[in-house]
């Protein structure tokens, strides 16, 4: 229970960071305009040290566990869970066709699952954790501005945004509460959670970061912003 109340401190410590990410959005989608290059460079840069965070922290620890059946079985609902949340919602929030309502759910969903995400990488290590923290909350940075942008366009005013995002944090925070129950889990289970993150993480940056930078035209600066992203979790850990 003591080590349970020492991650929740350290949890609540490093939880601003996502939290921040979310605000910081707001300010910027209030005071400012990113260009589509603008928008690239970030995603560039966010899916870099997302893939990092994830070669770096998670995947090391499913070297050698002899708990085989848990990593299949994680990795499939994470994978599963994904793609599901594609189907239904397209997982694509720049279309302008898709309705105020579908967009805002299926960002929920993303938004708790990043939690959920930073809760899991808490319950391993709080190294880990502080890492993941750092790397969802980037793309969370670019996520929430792109919603805010969509709800304007759709005629929402400003306060209004500032409520979506409040609820956003909210979800962030019950996510990550939710995923520290895992701390005192038995081995065989961390190994399930960890392959069920590091699924999840895995679509965030090929089919969530990677596709839609892609979508703008490459220069070789937006590019380099991957390995660039990649190289400071290197030089973090």
């Amino acid at each position: 229970m003591d080590s349970y109340f020492l991650t929740l401190s350290n949890l609540l410590i490093y939880l601003y960071l996502p939290i921040f990410a979310i605000i910081l959005s707001s300010l910027v989608f209030k005071f400012t305009s990113l260009s589509s290059n603008s928008k690239s460079i970030i995603q560039h840069f966010s899916a870099g040290v997302v893939f990092s965070a994830l070669s770096v922290e998670l995947i090391p620890e499913l070297y050698n566990t002899p708990h085989k059946a848990q990593l299949i079985l994680g990795y499939i609902i994470g994978t599963i869970l994904m793609l599901i949340i594609q189907r239904i919602f397209s997982n694509n929030h720049s279309h302008s066709s898709k309705s105020s309502t579908s967009l805002l759910i299926a960002v929920a969903i993303d938004i708790f699952i990043d939690g959920l995400l930073v809760g899991i990488s808490f319950a391993i290590s709080v190294s880990k954790g502080f890492i993941i923290s750092i790397a969802l909350s980037l793309e969370l940075l670019f996520l929430v501005l792109s919603v805010d942008s969509s709800l304007q366009k759709s005629g929402k005013n400003f306060m209004a945004i500032i409520k979506v995002n409040l609820i956003f944090a909210l979800l962030v925070f019950i996510g990550s509460a939710i995923g520290l129950t895992f701390l005192n889990a038995s081995k065989s289970i961390m190994v399930l959670i960890t392959s069920f993150a590091s699924a999840a993480l895995l679509y965030l940056v090929t089919e969530e970061l990677l596709k839609e930078a892609h979508e703008e035209k490459e220069t070789t600066f937006s590019t380099s912003m991957f390995f660039l992203g990649f190289l400071i979790i290197l030089l973090l850990k």
